[in-house]
């Protein structure tokens, strides 16, 4: 019986330990802070996050594209 109870004991405290931990963790998380600003990546363009990344891929991929044909013509 002794050695029920104290499995009992460790688990609970184990399961509370990382109750702690997680309660600390959602605290310091900065969504959870009220009225403070939401911050999102913004291309140099101004675009919001993500929008102007395809753009600069294509654009990228093209002058690749050109470079490699002009040193294919020498």
């Amino acid at each position: 019986m002794n050695h029920i109870v104290k499995k009992i004991a460790i688990y609970s405290l184990a399961g509370l330990m990382q109750f702690g931990v997680g309660a600390s963790l959602i605290e310091a998380s900065p969504r959870h802070i009220e009225g403070a600003p939401v911050m999102q990546a913004y291309d140099q363009d101004g675009n919001g996050p993500g929008e102007g990344r395809f753009e600069k891929m294509r654009q990228e991929n093209e002058r690749h594209e050109r470079d490699l044909r002009e040193i294919q013509e020498r």
